[in-house]
């Protein structure tokens, strides 16, 4: 009994070592009534919500250098004009760069699993320089797209916008849950 006291001690101890190195995340949630879906952000970010559109929101760390800026971090969205009834979600985003300004084919695809089982897509895309800047194209920074269960007809869009933060975009994804309209 004595030994394994010690041991839990231990792993405990090795557990608050690793926690406070790596830095433990408090999260926050943002819920779209209008969509239905719910996705968690780190507390201390910034979290600015799209009032007009009531499509989604934009989540900026507000600790890091050069915050605020003209770029949000990580940004959901709902797209209202997808047209995919009559197939799959992977084979319509396959498809969908044309729709994205500058982007010529996809790069990576996978599958993601929200919260609740909901199945996703995160892409990558190559690219046109943007604004002309640089030579040849580039490869983007992940978008996510899933589809809102209650209505085929919509997706909502998780995209990455600054590469330092891809770890938390990674956890976020994780998150994101759809919850049955009212």
């Amino acid at each position: 009994m004595k030994n394994a006291i010690i041991l839990l001690i231990i792993i405990a101890g090795v557990a608050a070592y690793f926690l406070n190195k790596f830095g433990a995340t408090d999260w926050e949630t943002y819920s779209n009534t209008k969509y239905n879906y719910s996705i968690q952000y780190p507390k201390d970010w910034d979290l600015r919500e799209y009032p007009d559109s009531q499509s989604g929101a934009a989540f900026n760390p507000i600790d890091k250098p050069g915050y605020p800026d003209n770029s949000d971090s990580i940004t959901t969205s709902v797209n209202t004009s997808a047209n995919f009834d009559n197939e799959p979600l992977d084979d319509y985003i396959r498809k969908a760069g044309a729709g994205i300004q500058d982007y010529t084919d996809l790069a990576s695809i996978k599958e993601v699993e929200a919260t609740d089982g909901v199945i996703g897509y995160e892409t990558t895309w190559m690219m046109q320089p943007f604004l002309g800047r640089g030579i040849g194209l580039t490869e983007s920074l992940p978008i996510t797209f899933f589809e809102i269960p209650s209505d085929k007809s919509l997706l909502i869009r998780v995209y990455l916008n600054r590469e330092e933060d891809l770890e938390i975009y990674e956890q976020m994804l994780t998150t994101l849950k759809f919850s049955s309209p009212d």
